[in-house]
């Protein structure tokens, strides 16, 4: 991913997250530190996106969703709970985007899509129960751009078919 100064960000399978500065040619590695709560959730980077604050967001291989914000280094983890319900709703995920409103979906791998809200530090799901093709999403893409009614409407990828989401309706129709 490359953000919005140019740096590029890698994620890698047991490296971490990496961040290039191609003028420099200088690289930074953020890892997991199993004494440090405030390091990457786990060393294996799925997904990678970027916030409309410039946080960097990476989806992880069984250790959930962290937050990273670059001036600082400071990490937030975002994982499973199963005695919270509005928690992530599966520690591995295998996409994530910010759409152009500012909303970030995370696609997992068995929980279905997530929609985080920022202000509770929460996460609402949609499942196969509420129409998605399966709880297995491997990609997430939005429609349109801002002039076409249909924008902001959301193509999820799964392991049995494309589905769509009508944001405004909070309803799927799926394609398989």
């Amino acid at each position: 991913h490359f953000d919005r100064s140019g740096a590029l960000w890698i994620g890698t399978n047991f490296g971490g997250l990496n961040r290039f500065e191609p003028e420099t040619g200088a690289f930074t590695a953020y890892r997991y530190d199993k004494a440090n709560p405030q390091s990457l959730s786990s060393d294996s980077i799925r997904a990678i996106d970027e916030d409309q604050r410039g946080s960097i967001w990476s989806g992880t291989l069984g250790g959930g969703l962290n937050r990273l914000e670059p001036a600082t280094g400071h990490i937030t983890r975002y994982r499973h709970d199963p005695q919270n319900p509005a928690s992530l709703s599966d520690d591995s995920i295998w996409s994530i985007h910010m759409d152009r409103s500012g909303v970030l979906w995370v696609g997992t791998f068995g929980g279905g899509l997530d929609r985080f809200d920022p202000a509770r530090g929460t996460f609402t799901h949609y499942r196969e129960r509420d129409g998605l093709a399966s709880d297995r999403i491997s990609s997430i893409l939005e429609e349109g751009n801002a002039d076409d009614p249909a924008a902001g409407n959301l193509w999820i990828a799964t392991g049995r078919g494309l589905s769509k989401l009508d944001r405004d309706r909070r309803t799927f129709h799926t394609y398989t």
